[in-house]
């Protein structure tokens, strides 16, 4: 099963537009579930 959602070429362009970035925003539905908590954390961590 293939689960890349992003081509080699989106992700380094996603990488190099986080390293760039002085301020993001991470956000996540309202009443979050353990999924969107621990994929915030995640983008917190990157």
């Amino acid at each position: 099963m293939n689960v890349n959602l992003l081509s080699d070429t989106e992700a380094e362009q996603l990488r190099q537009l986080v390293a760039q970035s002085e301020h993001i925003v991470i956000c996540a539905h309202k009443s979050p579930d353990g999924d969107a908590i621990g994929s915030s954390l995640a983008w917190k961590a990157i």
